[in-house]
């Protein structure tokens, strides 16, 4: 228990060195690299939005976000978010908001694993 609490030097995402993910990463990244604009069309909330830019981060992606929100997947309100798309810019506090909360799940879940996993 010395070591507690146990602390990265700093926090990172990395893609699965599983080969098939690799593959699937490594079409995406191509095409991220052809494209001019992205619509981040990932799930309306807060993991959503954390799971899509890991992967444009992961990717180096530098281009233009825009980013699709709709909570529902009828022809009108897909429709209507496609028409409505927002700067990525306006979504920051939701990503930093996700990105704290893998943090803090991590950080509390690898230390008390630990505390009372150890005698």
């Amino acid at each position: 228990l010395n070591n507690l609490p146990m602390l990265p030097e700093k926090f990172e995402v990395k893609v699965s060195s599983n080969s098939g993910i690799q593959k699937q990463f490594n079409i995406i990244k191509g095409l991220f690299e052809k494209a001019e604009v992205i619509i981040n069309c990932g799930d309306a909330g807060q993991e959503g939005e954390l799971i899509q830019r890991w992967v444009m981060n992961e990717a180096h992606y530098k281009g233009e976000v825009k980013r699709l929100w709709i909570s529902s997947l009828t022809s009108e309100a897909i429709k209507e978010g496609f028409e409505n798309l927002k700067p990525a810019s306006d979504y920051d506090n939701l990503y930093y908001a996700g990105f704290s909360r893998a943090i803090g799940d991590w950080l509390l879940g690898i230390n008390a694993t630990r505390l009372f996993t150890v005698k």
